[in-house]
């Protein structure tokens, strides 16, 4: 009925292949929610090389949210819901600063439709199975 894959599908050298294989088990009406970091996310565009998700080869594919329906799409995958989210990673490396960060997030990503923005990098998207 469920599948998750969060924070897998950059490391495979065949992520369409995965995705193949994800439509193929789920049943009709299945969903599939996948997690991965969004290279065309703000914080990705302000860190560029810096990006600490952006670690070859140990990362092979970045995705976009675009992307990442495309290739489900493919599969008879089709978005639901999805949205966006830091996944505790933030721009500060001072411990002070990583807390109030964090803590303003919480209150930040609290209002109505702000997750569906892509401030930050770790896309969360929601595929059912449509045949």
């Amino acid at each position: 009925d469920i599948i998750t894959l969060y924070a897998l599908i950059e490391h495979l050298s065949e992520p369409r292949a995965l995705v193949q294989e994800l439509s193929r088990l789920l049943k009709k009406g299945g969903l599939a929610v996948i997690m991965t970091g969004d290279r065309k996310a703000l914080k990705t565009k302000i860190l560029g090389e810096n990006w600490h998700m952006y670690i070859p080869p140990l990362h092979q594919f970045f995705f976009c949210r675009k992307s990442l329906k495309m290739v489900a799409g493919e599969f008879s995958l089709t978005e639901k819901n999805y949205f966006y989210g830091h996944g505790g990673m933030t721009f500060s490396s001072n411990k002070f600063l990583k807390l109030a960060e964090k803590a303003s997030l919480w209150q930040l990503f609290s209002l109505p439709g702000l997750k569906k923005i892509p401030f930050y990098d770790h896309y969360y998207g929601y595929f059912k199975k449509e045949n």
